[in-house]
């Protein structure tokens, strides 16, 4: 009986505190607080989250088929990652999106599809 009373005792404190934080979360007009300055996935408001980086001039962009991949054979090293903005798509040759200053691009002449090296593989990155 005790056990019994004590287990209600301690699911209703966790609820009224998981009730509490959504509450807290939550202003008086419904809608979510977004004081925070970020987004639900917890990228800043204003930041751009899919990674692209310009060359040739062209943006090349990622969609989400892995950073594992091995580079296919025809590619070569063809530049790098020179320049990095959050903020703004990419207007310059080697300036990126949400990639590191120094990754490496590899390209084909037989195709329209870039790679760029990460620690564990290789991305796919692609013209819209």
């Amino acid at each position: 009986m005790k056990k019994n009373l004590y287990m209600m005792i301690v699911c209703v404190l966790f609820l009224s505190f998981c009730i509490v934080l959504l509450v807290k979360n939550i202003n008086y007009s419904g809608q979510q607080d977004n004081s925070s300055n970020t987004t639900p996935t917890g990228a800043q408001n204003g930041e751009i989250e899919q990674p692209q980086f310009m060359f040739d001039g062209v943006i090349y962009y990622y969609f989400a088929t892995g950073f594992g991949e091995k580079l296919p054979e025809n590619y070569y090293y063809a530049g790098e990652i020179q320049k990095v903005n959050d903020f703004e798509e990419p207007s310059e040759e080697f300036a990126g999106v949400q990639v590191e200053a120094g990754q490496k691009i590899y390209k084909s002449d037989n195709s329209n599809e870039l790679y760029l090296q990460y620690d564990s593989g290789y991305a796919k990155f692609s013209q819209k």
